[in-house]
């Protein structure tokens, strides 16, 4: 049974009365043992490099979220093919808790930012917030000195707060004032 799929398998009542590939893996008299597992983890590789000679940094994709951690998101991009999100690069405003943000299964637009290929697994980072417009790129139209916001705190610092008034648009709200 642990030999059915490559990462967890499904409850047994799931592959009654269908039908797989297998490998033989070992003749021992009348016991035979199969492994389907094998054969996926090569079809997987396949996939895996006919991907990596496809992916270049600056392509946009979409993925599907599969992990996430305080210092970023993991994506899947096929054939076991997995690229992490770094905090920063997930949009433009500061986010505090990426889990409020993203969760497992939710398929994002990602654009890749690096892909090393060098070692025995390729390291693949990506951003989804250059897939979005820069907010600080329409900021003159969109405020002017001596204009009423509102805005929420998104951090204290000696020298005073920061306010975010627009996604991805925080001002310095000093101290003295």
């Amino acid at each position: 049974f642990s030999q059915m799929e490559l990462g967890q398998s499904k409850p047994l009542a799931e592959y009654l009365n269908h039908t797989f590939r297998f490998r033989v893996t070992e003749v021992r008299g009348r016991d035979v043992v199969l492994s389907r597992s094998i054969l996926l983890r090569e079809e997987q590789e396949r996939q895996r490099r006919d991907l990596l000679e496809t992916l270049e940094v600056g392509k946009e994709l979409e993925a599907e979220v599969i992990k996430v951690e305080r210092f970023g998101v993991f994506v899947d991009l096929g054939g076991g093919l997995h690229a992490l999100i770094p905090t920063p690069e997930l949009a433009w405003s500061a986010q505090d808790d990426v889990k409020a943000v993203l969760e497992p299964g939710v398929n994002v637009l990602i654009k890749l930012i690096e892909i090393q290929t060098d070692g025995p697994k390729p390291k693949i980072a990506a951003s989804m917030r250059q897939v979005t417009q820069d907010p600080w790129l329409s900021v003159a139209g969109r405020f002017a000195e001596g204009q009423v916001v509102k805005g929420r705190v998104t951090r204290m610092v000696p020298f005073g707060a920061f306010v975010e008034i627009a996604p991805g648009i925080e001002a310095l709200l000093h101290i003295s004032q």
